[in-house]
């Protein structure tokens, strides 16, 4: 008997659907710069392995971001598929954290409105790497005001430019 319907059962209630409009990645610390956060390039996958959601984005599409260095850092930019641009963040005085954020239900993302993300692959910054994240959580929200963590990540130093990729697996 599969785990899931045994739980069923007894009488314990099935996993709720982790399927949601908004997800985002919480940055609470770079690798080592003092002057900016950000990446490469961000995919969620609706699978361990599985198809990256976002390569159906059009340009320009449904990520933001709490802060961007400029436009040729904008949140869209760790979406477009190139290892020569990315999201890039400048810190104010009070730095963390700082979020990248993607919205499956806006209208210029072509897919369904909401997502379930199993894993998350990040690339590491191209032209600052110790501004790559060390400590970060995956979110989740559908109405964009309350979060759920679904994952947190720490200790990720080291990192040296859009080469490196690191995938994490959602619990």
């Amino acid at each position: 008997m599969k785990p899931w319907a045994m739980m069923r059962r007894f009488g314990q209630p099935a996993a709720a659907s982790s399927s949601h409009r908004y997800w985002r990645i919480l940055i609470t610390a770079t690798d080592s710069s003092t002057a900016y956060a950000g990446f490469t390039e961000i995919e969620l996958r609706g699978s361990v392995g599985g198809a990256n959601l976002l390569s159906v984005q059009t340009v320009g599409g449904a990520a933001s971001a709490s802060r961007e260095v400029n436009p040729s850092n904008a949140a869209w930019r760790a979406t477009d598929l190139s290892n020569t641009s990315g999201f890039l963040a400048d810190l104010p005085a009070t730095p963390f954290p700082q979020w990248w954020k993607y919205d499956f239900g806006h209208a210029s993302h072509v897919g369904s409105p909401t997502a379930d993300v199993r894993q998350v692959l990040i690339r590491g910054s191209y032209n600052v790497p110790g501004a790559s994240p060390e400590d970060f959580q995956l979110q989740w929200s559908d109405d964009n005001t309350t979060w759920t963590t679904v994952m947190t990540v720490t200790g990720q130093t080291g990192w040296t430019g859009a080469s490196d990729a690191r995938t994490f697996n959602v619990p």
